[in-house]
């Protein structure tokens, strides 16, 4: 992945992260943020995730199989930036 590097009006250097277009694309930037978090097999558990765009701002969830109960990982990312603007899981 690469990122653009430019400049601002002083003339110093700003890089600007790819821009999350896809919910493809949002949903893998949230499983490697959330693995680093709360561990690979536990987000494994929570396939398939679902990425929904509102106003600028992915929002993923995962899942759990029909009848069982406890909470997944949410964590929701600007589009633009690529910003996690938050990141939880419910118990």
């Amino acid at each position: 992945r690469s990122t653009t590097r430019t400049t601002t009006g002083t003339g110093a250097p700003r890089t600007s992260a790819p821009r999350t277009w896809t919910p493809a694309t949002a949903i893998r930037i949230a499983e490697a943020v959330l693995a680093a978090i709360y561990g690979e097999q536990k987000i494994k558990s929570e396939y398939p995730f679902e990425a929904r765009l509102d106003q600028g701002v992915w929002t993923i969830e995962g899942s759990l199989p029909s009848g069982m109960k406890g909470g997944v990982a949410l964590i929701e990312i600007l589009k633009d930036s690529g910003c996690i603007l938050r990141v939880t899981h419910g118990k």
